[in-house]
């Protein structure tokens, strides 16, 4: 309609235009060159001096022409148009469009497997629902809720291969240098401001995506526990998915996959709390049978000393002579006296430090 409106505006710039144009080939073309009296055309073939035919021929020849600057105007017109809606490109248009692809859900929380070429792989999570696990590739940002997998392979030695399949079914992929920044995984909040950010093709070892991730290698998972779980969960950049490590492969884990996880973890730590009451009930055990063969020493002892002459037997060897309270007992140092009070049974150890008894 606009378009429309504007030909037929300069409809009298039109009309001049064609009325000017109409002189000039009056003035200049062989057949408006006409006399009032007849005459002949260069050809020398007979001219129609009739003022009716020479305005007839102009009129086929205006409008011809009147079409042809209607056609050129109206191209005109719809070029202009065209360069009216093109989208001007701005950081913060490019910010929009990525964002325009990343949903926010009432619970954002994720987990999935992570495997490796020539490395343990891992599981992770995110454990904060209003924290936003996302992917930038291809210009576009995913919540990582909407991603099924990743691939990851070599092309070339600076080069790698990211393919991922959406839940939707849509796939997308995108070749990725060492270091570029053009695929990424961001932690985002649910106003969609993704402040974290970690380069697919490498990043910094001090890089741990604001936290937002805690991982355990799968071999930890469901072995019995040698210490508290918790320090056996990984929560730097060695959970974050990246290409130069060797990935392979990233799989996100479906509802129930995630509360079986969430129940090896459990587990995992049920273990170590079942370990450490078994632990503590033999030290209990131990202490007990400790503090009984303590007290069988000493009565053993007791009736030993009360009792003890030449040949009885002692923790550190046969008593040769008794002079109370000293008694002669042949020890591996050779002969000694020793005060009957620090004397016990046989069934006790017997120490020397520099060649003098110390005790049990």
């Amino acid at each position: 309609m606009t378009s429309a409106l504007k030909l037929a505006s300069s409809s009298a710039v039109i009309d001049s235009f064609i009325g000017t144009v109409s002189f000039r080939l009056t003035v200049a073309c062989p057949v408006a060159r006409l006399t009032r009296f007849g005459g002949q055309a260069k050809n020398g073939e007979p001219i129609n001096t009739s003022h009716e035919s020479v305005r007839k021929k102009n009129r086929g020849i205006e409008l011809k022409m009147k079409l042809l600057v209607l056609a050129v105007m109206g191209t005109a017109v719809l070029s202009m148009q065209a360069c009216s809606v093109a989208p001007v490109s701005t950081p913060q248009g490019a910010a929009e469009n990525a964002n325009s692809t990343l949903n926010v859900y009432d619970d954002n929380r994720v987990a999935y497997q992570a495997s490796f070429r020539h490395s343990l792989g891992y599981w992770a999570w995110t454990s904060d629902k209003n924290q936003i696990l996302a992917l930038l590739i291809q210009g576009h940002e995913y919540n990582a809720r909407d991603i099924a997998a990743l691939t990851s392979t070599e092309d070339g030695p600076t080069g790698y291969r990211i393919a991922v399949q959406l839940k939707s079914g849509e796939s997308i992929s995108s070749t990725v240098k060492r270091g570029s920044p053009n695929a990424a995984w961001l932690a985002c909040n649910t106003q969609k401001v993704c402040a974290g950010r970690f380069i697919i093709g490498g990043d910094s070892y001090t890089n741990d995506l604001d936290g937002i991730l805690i991982g355990i290698y799968d071999g930890v998972l469901n072995a019995q526990p040698k210490r508290d779980p918790k320090f056996e969960l990984i929560r730097d950049y060695r959970v974050i998915p990246d290409a130069t490590s060797g990935l392979s492969h990233v799989r996100f884990l479906s509802g129930s996959e995630q509360t079986a996880l969430e129940k090896s973890l459990d587990d995992q730590q049920e273990r170590w709390a079942q370990a450490q009451a078994e632990l503590a009930k033999r030290r209990d055990e131990q202490r007990t049978e400790d503090q009984a063969a303590e007290r069988a020493i000493e009565r053993d002892s007791v009736a030993m000393r009360q009792h003890i002459r030449v040949g009885t037997q002692t923790n550190c060897g046969q008593v040769f002579e008794v002079r109370l309270p000293m008694v002669g007992v042949q020890t591996i140092n050779g002969m000694q006296f020793i005060d009957v009070s620090r004397l016990y049974s046989p069934n006790t150890t017997c120490r020397f430090v520099n060649g003098q008894y110390v005790g049990r």
